[in-house]
């Protein structure tokens, strides 16, 4: 194959590309692999995300893989190179099958059918098995041409499949087809982080193998420059914003915030250092996320959200992957009050008791159920929609 690896690669083996992106899923007889390889090393090389059962293992239950495939929430589609192979085993009726269950659940499923050039259907298919099988004893053509693996593959292939000939530029046309019916099934659409990546331009950097974001500003830096401030915020004539915490004077900073995940459009970030301290019950906490949701951000800024500012979970902190501060509290914390803890969230503001970690103590959780009895690192997370309207 003029130096190209044995086997085709799937979309697993692209550089940078997430394990969960959308992919086909392809059905094929082994033996007309080294015919269907060709196809596939084109198809990778367009851009086309697929999986077939190179990926099997010694011990492997087939059917069990391949349902597990098409369930998969990724798996948007399937291709079936289908020629007279296929009829020869049950290998297909089982795929077909396993396909129609799964597109009866999920409508936007779609297949295309590759069928050789010199066929002009899969009638001319199936003609062509049957003529071959002339001669035989019903018995022996049953075993051959099961009845319900024909009737299978014919009411598969004879309703919304969508036929390509091995003729002319059909693998580019095949590309173009998933482009138009699911882009993020091609490799070179822009990912989800991609996107993501595009709009927040110059406030997102990578730092570790993590990205890091610049969005919004809390008053957490001392602000002293012997003008009075009137009122709990102002924006003084230099543009400085400060906020009056009873004569002791913050200035707003830019937050750093570490992304946690990309799914589903949106992106989740959390916040990169404790922001502030909360004591008490879920009110306070609740006064806090408020005060925060009104003046953390700008009109312009609040429209990227996808939702109100919410303090994350400890699900949430653990997708950082560390990279937020243990020691990482605001001068306006650690010059009000020392936290009891090295690290600190709040969660579970709704339910009857927190139920979640509150801190870290010499490297142990500290889990505490009463809201009253001790401070509360203040971490906020936000959700921003990366595709759509902005």
């Amino acid at each position: 194959m003029d130096g190209q690896t044995e086997f085709p690669k799937t979309y697993l083996d692209r550089q940078g590309l997430s394990s969960r992106s959308k992919y086909l899923f392809v059905s094929y007889s082994h033996k007309s692999s080294q015919t269907v390889y060709k196809d596939l090393f084109g198809l990778y090389d367009l851009g086309l995300n697929y999986w077939y059962d190179t990926e099997l293992r010694n011990g492997d239950i087939w059917y069990k893989t391949v349902e597990k495939r098409l369930a998969d929430p990724d798996c948007c589609g399937a291709v079936f190179f289908f020629d007279g192979n296929c009829l020869s085993g049950d290998a297909i009726e089982t795929e077909i099958n396993l396909f129609e269950k799964y597109k009866a659940q999920r409508d936007e499923l779609f297949s295309f059918c590759v069928i050789p050039e010199e066929d002009d259907s899969v009638y001319c298919i199936v003609r062509d098995a049957f003529l071959k099988c002339a001669g035989m004893k019903t018995s022996e053509l049953q075993r051959a041409l099961p009845e319900k693996r024909i009737q299978t593959v014919l009411k598969a292939f004879n309703k919304d499949k969508i036929y390509k000939l091995r003729t002319g530029d059909y693998l580019r046309e095949i590309v173009e087809d998933v482009r138009k019916r699911a882009p993020e099934a091609v490799a070179d659409a822009k990912t989800a982080l991609d996107e993501f990546k595009l709009l927040m331009g110059d406030n997102v950097r990578q730092i570790d193998g993590k990205y890091e974001v610049s969005l919004g500003s809390y008053p957490f830096k001392p602000y002293d420059d012997g003008n009075l401030v009137v009122g709990k915020i102002q924006t003084l004539p230099d543009g400085v914003k400060v906020y009056n915490d009873n004569g002791n004077y913050y200035r707003f900073e830019p937050i750093t915030w570490i992304l946690a995940e990309v799914e589903d459009n949106t992106a989740k970030l959390v916040s990169k250092n404790i922001l502030d301290i909360c004591v008490g019950g879920k009110e306070q906490i609740a006064d806090k996320l408020k005060f925060f949701t009104d003046n953390a951000f700008s009109d312009s800024e609040k429209e990227l959200l996808d939702a109100e500012p919410y303090i994350p979970s400890a699900d949430d902190i653990k997708k950082t992957e560390g990279k937020t501060d243990k020691l990482g509290v605001t001068p306006y914390v650690s010059g009000k009050n020392k936290l009891p803890f090295d690290f600190a969230w709040l969660a579970d503001i709704c339910g009857s008791s927190r139920k979640t970690l509150c801190g870290y103590i010499n490297g142990l959780a500290d889990i505490d159920d009463d809201y009253t009895d001790s401070y509360g690192g203040f971490m906020p997370a936000i959700t921003i929609k990366i595709q759509g309207e902005k």
